[in-house]
């Protein structure tokens, strides 16, 4: 959880990406301090 309320934002997930198959998450890439790699479209189709 992030703690964005000096921006106005109030409380937020962590930016993520995962890949669900029948109800089960197969993959979960969660993204460290403000990056934008494991949570993007391209690594997460290179992932199927």
């Amino acid at each position: 959880m992030l703690d964005g309320s000096g921006f106005g934002l109030g409380e937020r997930s962590q930016r993520y990406s995962m890949l669900v198959k029948d109800g089960t998450v197969t993959q979960l890439n969660i993204e460290q301090g403000g990056e934008f790699k494991v949570s993007s479209a391209e690594h997460l189709i290179a992932q199927l």
